[in-house]
């Protein structure tokens, strides 16, 4: 009987085989999905913070950077003063980035030429400057790179022979050492 029992149900699974029927559905447990995790408004915070720390260092990179690349482009490469008997004196300053800013003073506005001394907390610098007719503010020479005395005093004296025709000696015999 128990031959009889298979066959039949050798012959009923061949049958559903044919007819593409499950006979016995597999029982599955649906297993547990994962538990998500959300965020805590703690852990969103620090999450926020990073990316704004992050925002705020290249910024304050890109800020740095661009004062330092303009103040390098500001640096004085070259001071000069170019005096041309009865026409005038014109200043002229170089930058490092080829920059060049030219003042022209004419021979007939040109009141005097001095020597003068400013002082600061710690120390005293000499300046070359023309005094202009018509203008309240001197045109210092040499502005940016304040030479020492003794260099000013070579300028100057030159200077004050091609525009005012004096000698190289000076007026006083004081003045000047």
């Amino acid at each position: 009987m128990e031959l009889l029992q298979l066959q039949d149900l050798h012959a009923s699974v061949q049958a559903a085989a044919e007819k593409h029927e499950t006979i016995v559905e597999p029982i599955q447990e649906a297993a547990p999905k994962p538990r998500q995790l959300s965020p805590t408004p703690m852990v969103n915070n620090i999450v926020k913070r990073r990316k704004n720390n992050f925002v705020v260092k290249y910024a304050i990179g890109a800020v740095m950077i661009s004062i330092w690349i303009w103040r390098k482009c500001n640096i004085v490469k070259e001071e000069s003063i170019l005096i041309v008997r009865d026409l005038g004196v014109q200043v002229k300053t170089v930058y490092m980035d080829g920059r060049c800013i030219s003042h022209f003073i004419d021979h007939s506005r040109i009141a005097d030429i001095i020597i003068n001394e400013g002082i600061t907390m710690l120390q005293v610098k000499f300046y070359m400057a023309i005094i202009v007719e018509g203008q309240d503010r001197m045109v210092i020479v040499f502005e940016h790179l304040l030479p020492r005395l003794s260099i000013l005093l070579r300028v100057y004296r030159g200077t004050r022979a091609i525009i005012f025709n004096e000698t190289d000696e000076p007026m006083h015999p004081n003045s000047f050492v």
